[in-house]
This record gives structure tokens, sequence and C-alpha cells, in this order.
């Protein structure tokens, strides 16, 4: 009996619940994964960053008098500067994503590396920190621990990568973010560098909305009239200037996300469905396979011969196929989880968000195998009667003899 359990359930059951396993995280559990790695990836820096607004340029002026102005409905101004060139990271020249410098650490809530948004290495940061994100990362194979050096007019920064960030999604090709002291944002100040932009806060929404989209103006691109030959040419400037729908360039959060959103609607039911479909089939196949076994001809045989031949009993024929029963589930348990584990480490997601996603073919594979113990028991107690039979002759024979 070992030998037929050793074939059938330690060598064909084992291979098919791998290959089971396998099938069911590649096709379905990763893809589910992948998609609502996606949903929240798009949807982390609208929910999950305390910014309403992001505006371009603002002078230097600008940021100190619009930070916490109640008259514009604005809780907090955090500018930053932005620049695609002149990093290395480890000595080697970037060539990959976009740089993104903040001049103040104590703004970084207020920013899209908050604390929360982080997914490996220091929660907090501060000046001479960097921060990748998980986009940046990867193309240009960095890292928590690797220097980034960059040369700004004449000067030179180095900073510490310490933390790996959820992806800054206004840039495709990812982000590492630089935070300067006070000191070398000065530096940058008196080398005529302007702010490429700045995040914004509302304490009052549509008071903010209102200011931004109808008087706010990005004076750090309003060149001084000393760069221009002319008053004319300076003037011509200067009425581009005033007359520009600046409002154009305003990123509205909550606008953007409810455009988008759309594209993500459909995850979660796409991801039930999935699982259903994972449950079904490793349902059937656990079914399959062991009907298949109860049903072997080779297997019935040997059981008949077993009962006859070397007063076998059904509860071991039973114990036959329960063991076997059993031992396939956990190897599918276990090979479920395990793929699991590594399939979700790997996500900006969180394991226990992403947990129904083995638990649906898990459970199935559970109560399948209760419903085949139940199914195999029945087969046996119907199928194997040649013991009880004998075993009654041999009953009425003593009796008739005594």
């Amino acid at each position: 009996m070992t030998k037929k359990w050793i074939k059938y359930y330690l060598l064909i059951g084992t291979l098919i619940m791998l290959v089971l396993a396998f099938a069911g995280n590649y096709f379905f559990i990763q893809e589910n994964i992948n998609q609502a790695e996606q949903k929240r990836t798009f949807e982390s820096i609208y929910i999950d960053t305390s910014i309403d607004f992001i505006v371009p340029s603002p002078s230097a002026q600008q940021a100190q008098d619009l930070n916490s102005s109640s008259e514009t409905g604005i809780e907090m101004f955090t500018p930053y500067y932005e620049t695609r060139s002149g990093l290395t990271v480890n000595g080697s020249t970037t060539d990959k994503g976009t740089i993104i410098i903040i001049p103040n650490a104590d703004k970084l809530s207020y920013t899209p590396y908050t604390t929360n948004r982080m997914i490996d290495g220091a929660n907090t940061n501060g000046s001479g920190d960097a921060i990748v994100d998980k986009t940046y990362a990867t193309a240009n194979n960095c890292g928590i621990g690797d220097t980034a050096t960059i040369s700004i007019a004449d000067n030179s920064y180095d900073f510490t990568i310490k933390s790996v960030s959820e992806d800054n999604t206004f840039y495709k090709d990812g982000t590492i973010a630089l935070i300067f002291s006070e000191t070398q944002n000065e530096q940058l100040s008196n080398n005529g560098i302007s702010y490429s932009g700045a995040y914004v806060k509302a304490a009052d929404y549509a008071k903010c909305l209102n200011y931004l989209t109808t008087e706010y103006k990005p004076y750090g691109r309003l060149k001084d009239s000393s760069v221009f030959s002319d008053d004319a040419t300076y003037q011509q400037h200067l009425d581009n200037f005033n007359n520009a729908n600046w409002a154009q360039e305003i990123t509205i959060l909550k606008d953007n996300y409810d455009t988008l959103k759309v594209k993500y609607d459909n995850v979660e039911s796409g991801i039930n469905q999935n699982n259903i479909i994972n449950a079904i089939i490793v349902a059937v196949m656990i079914f399959v396979l062991n009907i298949a076994f109860v049903s072997n001809k080779s297997i019935k045989q040997f059981m008949r011969n077993y009962l006859i031949k070397q007063n076998g009993t059904k509860s071991k024929i039973r114990g036959f196929y329960t063991k076997g029963i059993l031992f396939n589930f956990v190897v599918f348990a276990i090979c479920s989880c395990t793929l699991f584990y590594y399939s979700a480490h790997s996500s900006v997601l969180s394991m226990k968000s992403t947990l129904t996603n083995v638990a649906f073919p898990v459970g199935a594979a559970c109560a399948m195998s209760i419903v085949m113990l139940v199914i195999t028991s029945i087969v046996v107690n119907a199928s194997y009667s040649i013991k009880k039979e004998r075993d009654s002759d041999d009953t009425e024979q003593t009796e008739t003899e005594q």
C-alpha cells in the first residue's frame, strides 16, 4: 500500500499541486497584485499627501508671502527646484529621471515625499538626505546608502540616499528628491536660480482655488529689465507675462484624480473575478485528481487484493485516501503561500491588503479536500464489501460448526 501511495499521492499528486499553485500564482495572483499596485500607486499621490495644487515658478518673495496666507486660503506653500541634469550616483552619471530639490526639510510632509509614502529605509529625512522613488531606483540601479552628488553653478552638493518612496507619478521616469539646507538654498538663490514650482496645501479650498486660478502669477519667470537690450523689449516681455493664462499651468489634484481614476474603477471587480476563477479551477482540479485516483483500476484491484489476500480493512483503505488528500492539500497550501509571499513582498502594498488573493485558492482547496474526504469514505464503504462479506461468512461458518 505504501508504494501505491507514494506513486499516486506523493509523486503524481504533489506534481499536480505544484503546477496548480505555480499556475494560479502566475496567471491570477501576480496579475491581481500588479493591478492593485498600479491603482495604489496612482491613488497614493492624491490621497496620501497634503497637496491640493501644484503651481509654476514662484519667486522667493512669493514663497514667503504665500506661506500660511489667510487672504489666499493657503495653509502651506512649499517651493521646489526641478532639473534633469548634473547628478551622479556613486560617481556614475544618471541619465534617467527627474531631480527634485526640496529647500526646506520641515516641509517634507507637504510634498510627495511625506513619511507615509516611504516603503523602505528611513521614515523621516533631513538636510543632506536623498529620497528615490521606486521607478527612479530601478531605472538607475541605486538604493539606500548610495551617494548622490549634484553640481549647480560651480558648486557641488553631496547627499546620502536614505529612503525609497512610492512613485511621484507626476513624472513617468521617476524622481530623486534632494533635501537642501537653508545655506545651500541661499546659494542657489544668490546664483539667480528660481524655483520651478510649489506644492500648495489649502486651508480654505474654495478661496485658495479662486486665488490661484484668477490672481496667481509665477513671478519666478518674470525677468529683470536689466537682461533686456531696451525698454520696448522689456515692456513686451512684461505684457506677455501679465496677459498669459497661468491658470492652465496649475495642477488641480482633485480634478486630476476625478479624471484619471476612471481607468482604475474596475480593478477591484477584476481582482474578485480572478480570485473566483482561480478558486474554481483549484476546486475542480482537486476533485478531478482525487476522483481519478479513487476510480483508478490499478488502485481498485490492489485494494481488493489487499482485502482478500492481506487481511486488510476498510479503515486502512480510507486512511490511504485520507492521508493522500490531506498531504496534497498541505503541499498546495504551503506552495501557494510561499509564492504569494514572494509576489507580495516586493510590492508597495501591504501583505494584509493582498491576503485575499491567496485565501481564495487555499480556501477552495481546503473546502474541496473536505468534500473529497467524505466522497472517498462513501466510495470505500460502497465499493469494498469483500472484507465485510468474508467476515460475515466466517462468523456463520463458526456458528454452524458449533
